[in-house]
Formats: C-alpha cells, sequence, structure tokens
C-alpha cells in the first residue's frame, strides 16, 4: 500500500523544514529533502551571495543538478518549498521539472505548501539599520563641527518576537 511523503527544499532547515515535519508526524509519514549537489552559500542578507546566486540562476534560467528522489512508494506528494526573491527557488523548480516530464510526477496527488522565509523583514531590517547609521554619522558630525567628542549610542534591543499560535489539527 502506497502512502503520502512531504517533500521539502529549505535551504535553513528551519521554517519549511520544520512545518514538513510536523505535517508529515501528523500524516504518519516520511520527509525527503530536496538537495541540491551543490549547496548554496550560508549567509543570507540582502546583498550576501546566496541571494546573488539565486537572483543569477533565475534570470539565466538554471536548475541546479540535484540529488535523486525516489517516490515509487508513495501516491500523495506534498510539496514543500520556501519563496526566494518573490519566486520559487532554483532548487524546487529542478524538482518539479523533474516530476513533470517521468515517473516522478505521473500519477500522484500534489499538495504544495509554501513558506516565506525572511527576505521581506531581512530587507526592512537593512533598511532600518542604514538609516540608524545615517543618523549617528550626521549626530557624529555635528558633535566634532562643535569640538565635542562623540560618544555612539548603545544599539536597540532586538524586540521579542511574538509565538507563532499552534496550527489547527487537519
Amino acid at each position: 500500500m502506497k502512502k503520502p511523503v512531504v517533500v521539502c527544499f529549505s535551504h535553513t532547515h528551519e521554517n519549511t523544514l520544520n512545518i514538513g515535519y510536523r505535517i508529515a508526524e501528523k500524516m504518519n509519514c516520511d520527509v525527503i529533502r530536496i538537495e541540491p549537489v551543490n549547496p548554496y552559500p550560508d549567509f543570507l542578507s540582502i546583498n550576501s551571495p546566496l541571494i546573488m546566486q539565486a537572483e543569477d540562476e533565475l534570470n539565466d534560467g538554471y536548475l541546479p543538478l540535484i540529488y535523486e528522489t525516489s517516490l515509487e512508494d508513495h501516491d500523495v506528494i506534498i510539496i514543500g518549498t520556501p519563496v526566494w526573491i518573490e519566486t520559487l527557488p532554483s532548487t524546487m523548480l529542478s524538482f518539479l521539472k523533474l516530476a513533470a516530464r517521468g515517473e516522478e510526477g505521473s500519477g500522484y496527488a500534489h499538495q504544495p505548501f509554501i513558506t516565506l522565509e525572511q527576505y521581506q523583514e531581512m530587507k526592512r531590517k537593512e533598511e532600518e539599520a542604514k538609516k540608524r547609521q545615517a543618523e549617528i554619522d550626521a549626530m557624529r558630525a555635528e558633535a566634532e563641527a562643535r569640538g565635542e567628542e562623540f560618544i555612539e549610542p548603545e544599539p536597540e534591543p532586538e524586540p521579542e518576537p511574538e509565538p507563532e499560535p499552534e496550527p489547527e489539527p487537519y
């Protein structure tokens, strides 16, 4: 008897993968991680090598090689992916292309879930940091113009994140 499987790509191994494992636990099924053969850089920020590589892949239509996955024992595929740069990562596009053209995707029911990683939040925080640094630079210039010593202010503490609500059972 075939059973469902959760297939996830999650670069940071946090949001998407955690949700995938929670779904798999509720459905009593396995999780298969989609992994690129050549891993992405670890550092994640707006102008990081990861974002630049992801943009290049999308602009060039490049689909990275991924490790082989076998779905033959499964009849329902629950696909989990983050959103990168407002679209699917090329790694997930590689999987979907393979699934669409071969036995990987024939005859299966597909149920997607998509997570929005912290790209927008990261972008907002970097803009706030730039603005704050500009304010500090202006205060420093004013103090130096008056011949005063400038003492840099302490960084503002990060607010505590609100706890995420527990998901509703299926």
